[in-house]
């Protein structure tokens, strides 16, 4: 089963995100960047109700509300990455959810499978605008794309 990453709560992740870009200080760990996320939570809500828990079961972890990390070892190291002009960091695609992905949209295109990839607003005026319409491959090739070479400016 490939990682699954769920953000509930964009802002709070976010705002935690920019901290950690801003002071260069990086958590080592996901269970010690869940338990610093989960304290900035408390901060900017001014509640000590939210706790980082791992589930082994499940193996995931879990701050209610804010983040979700499926199936991810309780032990796992976290890595953070900048580009710089001397090195431009690439995040690739989870291999297994890119090829589950990829079966999916082309049993979409070939109509072996009913429906399509749901698209919100935003990027269902950009798949189904202009010269022609996007495919279920084109619009996850496109999707891929922006997921790997997207950047905050």
């Amino acid at each position: 089963m490939p990682l699954q990453m769920n953000v509930i709560a964009h802002q709070l992740v976010g705002g935690y995100l920019s901290r950690l870009t801003l002071s260069g200080a990086r958590p080592a760990t996901v269970a010690q960047m869940m338990a610093d996320l989960a304290e900035f939570a408390n901060d900017a809500l001014g509640v000590e109700a939210m706790q980082a828990r791992y589930d082994p079961a499940t193996r995931s972890w879990r701050i209610p509300g804010v983040l979700e990390l499926i199936d991810v070892d309780e032990t796992a190291t976290a890595s953070f990455h900048e580009s710089t002009p001397q090195n431009l960091a690439i995040r690739l695609p989870d291999r297994d959810l890119l090829a589950e992905n990829r079966n999916l949209a082309v049993a979409y295109d070939a109509g072996r499978v009913r429906g399509g990839f749901s698209l919100s607003p935003f990027y269902r005026d950009y798949a189904q605008s202009g010269p022609y319409e996007l495919s279920n491959s084109d619009f996850l090739d496109s999707r891929i794309a922006d997921y790997v070479f997207a950047t905050c400016r």
